[in-house]
């Protein structure tokens, strides 16, 4: 029989899983909403790295863990590097793709990862997949070469965007977080999801703060409602 511990322990996981499906599921719309009030999605992308990195910095201090043995391996340091760079550029580009296109064509091509990571699974990292699995990826392809070409007539632009403009963004987003996903999936055998993430977020602010800055993006704009 489950204690009342478990059972408290249990409802924390549900509503730490709710809460995150809820913010997964809003923030393409609220950065919408933002990109509508003029704040550049490049500003949103770097905000959202630096509170992550402090978050989950100040957690792994709090908690401790094993940066230590992570600074003495300069693989594994490049590796998450790499998967800083690429989930800061998933973020900007992703979430400036919103100005162009609108939300359902966006989300549809950047959530379309699974497809890709298929294929390097496959080819870099060794695994195999079902028949039904390689089907599933050539279907979300077709979709996303659909969805670009519909990009053309303008219908999937919000106002003043570009749709096709919009929908190469999304597809750059697409690509980036799959490289942060397959580096993840070999690094999380070796460090724990916080770890992992601390380390990659703050890469990943490291490198968006300056380059929207460099865009000449201003990372102050933003206003309250």
């Amino acid at each position: 029989m489950p204690t009342n511990a478990m059972r408290s322990s249990g409802l924390i996981y549900y509503v730490v899983l709710g809460i995150a499906v809820v913010n997964v599921s809003t923030a393409s719309i609220l950065v919408r909403l933002a990109s509508g009030e003029g704040v550049h999605g490049f500003a949103v992308a770097s905000w959202r790295l630096a509170i992550s990195s402090a978050i989950t910095l100040a957690l792994l201090i709090v908690l401790g863990g094993g940066l230590s043995r992570l600074l003495s391996n300069l693989y594994d340091l490049a590796l998450m590097a790499a998967s800083g760079v690429a989930l800061a550029l998933h973020f900007m580009l992703w979430m400036h793709s919103l100005a162009h296109v609108n939300v359902a064509a966006s989300v549809t091509i950047v959530d379309s990862y699974p497809a890709l990571l298929a294929l390097i699974g496959r080819f870099i990292l060794g695994e195999s997949y079902s028949v039904a699995q390689y089907l599933g990826s050539l279907v979300a392809f077709l979709g996303i070469l659909g969805l670009s070409i519909v990009s053309y007539t303008g219908e999937l632009a919000p106002p003043g965007g570009n749709p096709v403009f919009g929908a190469l963004l999304a597809f750059g987003g697409m690509v980036s977080v799959s490289a942060y996903f397959a580096i993840g999936k070999v690094m999380r055998t070796k460090y724990s999801t916080l770890e992992y993430t601390a380390v990659v977020y703050t890469i990943g602010a490291l490198i968006a703060i300056p380059l929207t800055i460099l865009a000449n993006v201003n990372l102050a704009s933003l206003t309250p409602f």
